[in-house]
């Protein structure tokens, strides 16, 4: 979950970062659906013939919620072929209003909207866990975190006013975050999606800023690129071979590589 945590974060940096630059609504729709669509709905149909063929019981409802980008607020999405779907509905939501948001108010009053949204959102995720009735609070909490992309949105709106010298003390302030909130369980669980985000775009914000370090020239490996290009279809895929199933079938090797 570390993993989906700083990936919302990296996608919010990046999505307003392409924002900024200045591209139009058909240009940025056109190319996030053609890069997102395809994929996805080829791994749907790939699920509907295993469900047709009695390998997973699926039902109609978690299917239409996955395919329709609603999972995240579907109760009873849970099972091997759905399961990761409720953070993909996370990202297209995203997609959808962010864009139209930063469009329509312009950087400068996002700057403010976006911490105003970090004050009121762990109000959100306790109405969602206690009056909703979420039947698992810890997967609530994760399938309302668009806070995290919104702390990778205000990192590129604030990367024009960090300098370099500003990153010594936020470095470690954010090291010791993001410590804490893997090594307690005494923080609030409500609190501890937000702390995670601002260590990570603190991190991020490094990293852009020191581009000649040695831990982004290793980012830069020829080999880690090729693996980002698809790592959006390998996130798809790897559900299936998480399957103890299939893992009992082919030796792990196998499954890794398949």
């Amino acid at each position: 979950r570390q993993g989906v945590c700083l990936f919302f974060v990296l996608s919010g940096y990046l999505i307003t970062r392409i924002l900024l630059t200045g591209s139009s609504w058909k240009r940025f729709y056109w190319r996030r659906g053609w890069r997102i669509f395809p994929p996805f709905y080829v791994y749907l149909a790939v699920v509907a013939l295993l469900w047709a063929a009695g390998l997973y019981r699926v039902r109609p409802l978690p299917y239409l919620a996955a395919a329709t980008y609603w999972a995240n607020f579907y109760h009873s999405y849970r099972g091997f072929p759905l399961e990761h779907t409720w953070s993909l509905a996370v990202e297209e939501q995203y997609y959808l209003v962010w864009p139209m948001v930063l469009w329509t108010l312009g950087a400068r009053r996002c700057g403010v909207l976006i911490p105003a949204t970090f004050l009121i959102w762990p109000l959100q995720r306790w109405w969602r866990t206690g009056l909703l009735g979420h039947p698992d609070s810890q997967e609530a909490l994760f399938s309302s975190t668009y806070d995290l992309l919104l702390w990778g949105s205000l990192g590129a709106l604030l990367r024009p006013r960090f300098q370099p010298r500003h990153f010594g003390w936020a470095l470690a302030a954010a090291f010791c975050l993001a410590v804490l909130t893997l090594a307690t369980d005494q923080l609030p669980a409500l609190l501890i999606p937000p702390l995670r985000g601002l260590s990570m775009i603190v991190f991020i914000l490094y990293l852009v800023q020191h581009p000649q370090g040695w831990l982004v020239r290793l980012l830069e490996n020829p080999a880690l690129r090729w693996l980002g290009t698809r790592s959006y279809s390998l996130y798809l895929w790897h559900i299936l071979w998480c399957d103890p199933r299939w893992q009992a079938r082919w030796p792990w090797p196998v499954a890794v590589l398949l």
